[in-house]
């Protein structure tokens, strides 16, 4: 049933993307610092909690459809966890700069999931 392997896939994204901001709350809370602080207290976990959980939805979701489909399963969680967090500002993301940052951060670690997973994909040797 591809719907419910959807689902499932959609469901480890989330869970990984609200550990992930959770963690992000822990670490940001009531702290100020220098830029590299913040780097390492919101900007890196924001983008690793984005590539882990397209890397959990790619897990769940181990089958061969079609590519849309794998996209469809793997991305829609995080693209969505990065629209909303654009334009409610999340994780800090109140000006127009830190808006365009978190966007970017979220697209990048996206990618970065979707390069990962590629990685781990088995060889095409032709048996279906």
């Amino acid at each position: 049933m591809p719907g419910r392997r959807m689902a499932g896939a959609w469901l480890a994204a989330l869970l990984v993307e609200f550990a992930g901001l959770a963690l992000i709350g822990t670490l940001a809370s009531g702290a100020t610092g220098t830029n590299e602080q913040e780097l390492l207290r919101l900007h890196l976990p924001w983008l690793f909690a984005v590539l882990l959980a397209v890397v959990a939805a790619a897990v769940v979701w181990r089958d061969r459809a079609p590519r849309a489909h794998w996209l469809l399963a793997t991305v829609t969680v995080p693209l969505l966890s990065v629209a909303i967090g654009t334009v409610a500002g999340a994780s800090g993301a109140s000006t127009l700069l830190a808006s365009v940052l978190f966007a970017a951060e979220g697209v990048g670690g996206i990618l970065a999931g979707l390069a990962v997973t590629r990685l781990f994909e088995p060889a095409d040797t032709g048996y279906r």
